[in-house]
């Protein structure tokens, strides 16, 4: 399957894509629907 692929490209959150808002959101969903504050 890789053969295709002569490079990998490795997103370390922020360099092509800032992730992070889309995590604390999701974290926030998940703890409030256990009745937890993320803070």
């Amino acid at each position: 399957m890789y053969d295709q692929y002569d490079a990998l490209i490795f997103d370390m959150d922020g360099t092509i894509l800032d992730t992070e808002p889309t995590h604390r959101k999701a974290w926030r969903q998940v703890l409030q629907r256990y009745g937890l504050n993320a803070g």
